[in-house]
């Protein structure tokens, strides 16, 4: 058994690069995650670029949300802003957040 301090990360946004099913990569690594960091990808596994989590549209976020539900998931969703948006010219943290809230909150809030 894993000591209880162990825990994963899962930021789909790298599963989907590899094509996996949403559901069920959350189902099987649901005893060991202990924080879902959301944004979107896209490309492929070479040659990606990430995007503000629902801006692709690439990841079903309702279905995303109704997954924590239905395996019982009470931990932290954090919505992530990668360092090849953050770095763009003109970048507005603020403003980055409130398109975060309000891309996630129909699914998530």
């Amino acid at each position: 058994a894993l000591p209880i301090w162990i825990g994963n990360l899962l930021d789909f946004s790298h599963y989907q690069l590899l094509k996996l099913d949403l559901r069920e990569t959350i189902q099987k690594l649901a005893s060991r995650t202990v924080l879902h960091h959301l944004k979107d990808a896209v490309g492929t596994e070479e040659k990606f670029r990430f995007m503000l989590p629902g801006d692709s549209g690439g990841i079903d976020y309702k279905e995303y949300a109704q997954t924590l539900r239905d395996i019982g998931y009470r931990g932290t969703v954090l919505a992530e802003v990668s360092v090849q948006i953050s770095e763009q010219p003109g970048y507005d943290a603020v403003a980055a957040a409130k398109h975060c809230w309000d891309n996630l909150a129909p699914f998530f809030a």
